[in-house]
């Protein structure tokens, strides 16, 4: 199972760490969904940049670390 500081780091490693680089003042969310239900858990990672409104996201399957684009 993915947990979140594995989560964070595949987010980077999958375009969040070239995004940081042009918006180093960007905000970060993480959310794992899916737990109640019986649904696939799933990470989805964000980031936010206030000033210009860009945002950068990618969802991880929480079971297998599969990127969901």
């Amino acid at each position: 199972k993915v947990d979140s500081p594995q989560a964070l780091r595949m987010f980077l490693e999958n375009g969040g760490q070239d995004f940081l680089a042009r918006h180093a003042q960007a905000d970060t969310h993480a959310i794992l969904q899916g737990i109640e239900g019986g649904q696939q858990p799933v990470w989805e990672v964000t980031l936010l940049d206030k000033q210009s409104k860009d945002t950068f996201g990618l969802q991880l399957d929480a079971a297998t670390g599969q990127v969901k684009r």
